[in-house]
Order: C-alpha cells, then structure tokens, then sequence
C-alpha cells in the first residue's frame, strides 16, 4: 500500500522507509517499479487484478513483492498470483505484521505461490517446515536519509523516538 490504512490523508506507509527507499538507497543501480494496490484503485477506480493482469503481458519481472493489506478487499486475487507464477517470476511476501490475528492464516494459503516469506519481526509460531525452509526473518531495514538527513536544511525533527510507550 501507499498510504497508511490506504487513506492519503494519514500519509505514505511504513513501506516507504522500510521497503522502497531502503532499497533504493542501497541498490541504485537495479531498476524496480512500484505497483500501489491503494494509489491503482483511487485513481484508476480499478482491482489491482486488472493492472497485474496488464503489467504482466506487457513485460516479465524476476522478482515481485507482495504485500498485502489486513483483510482489504484491495489484495491481489488468487488469478493475479497464477499469473505472475506463470510468468516466472519468483514472488516475495513481505509480512511488517505476522502474527495469529493476521498473517499467519494468509501465509499458509498463500505458501504455493511464494519463493520466499519476509517477516520484519522476530516471530515464535511453530510453521509447518514447507514454511520455515521460506521464511526469513529480519529487522526492518530503515532508510539512513529519515534520521541522519543528507544535509542540515532537510533536519525537521531534533531527536527521534523509535520504539512505542507502551510495553507488553
């Protein structure tokens, strides 16, 4: 999604620091689109379906990432996910939130047609091992630029707090 909640007005997602703009930072030279399932839908007024289903006769892909948004009706269906497997792209799910209210349930149906699950949070479920063997495990890598600006004018914020106040 590009919006949190796919609402603009609560601004860009965690995506944009954790997934795009990292990778950018980090591999300038591999070229890579971004397909918003929230952005397709407001402006287009269509399924992401419809522009999986385009994209893909159009050109080939190596790798797609997928995240899904909890329980929106914007998800990719199972055909998009048959036509990029045919393709012969790998598929990437990427998991910021795997736990047993939301993920879990999705990853297991969705197992078939990934390469490769990516959590960005340590987890402790006991996964099939079909699961385990795809299922990597990282920090969610941030983007440099958001706490150490490349120059003093791009500075709005004098301390930054990364954690939340409540503990479990």
């Amino acid at each position: 999604p590009k919006w949190c909640e796919a609402t603009p007005k609560f601004g860009l997602s965690s995506h944009y620091h954790i997934s795009f703009l990292t990778f950018k930072e980090n591999y300038p030279d591999i070229e890579f689109d971004i397909l918003h399932l929230d952005e397709y839908f407001l402006i287009a007024n269509k399924h992401i379906d419809v522009a999986i289903r385009d994209l893909f006769l159009k050109q080939k892909y190596d790798i797609v990432f997928i995240s899904l948004m909890w329980g929106s009706n914007l998800n990719p269906s199972i055909n998009s996910y048959e036509i990029i497997k045919n393709s012969n792209s790998k598929i990437v799910f990427l998991w910021p939130d795997l736990h047993f209210d939301w993920g879990v349930k999705e990853l297991d149906n969705l197992d078939k047609f990934s390469d490769l699950h990516v959590s960005y949070h340590d987890i402790d479920h006991n996964f099939p091992m079909n699961i385990q063997n795809k299922l990597l495990v990282v920090w969610a890598a941030v983007s440099d630029t958001i706490f150490y600006p490349t120059c003093e004018e791009n500075k709005t914020i004098e301390i930054s707090f990364i954690g939340s106040t409540r503990h479990n």
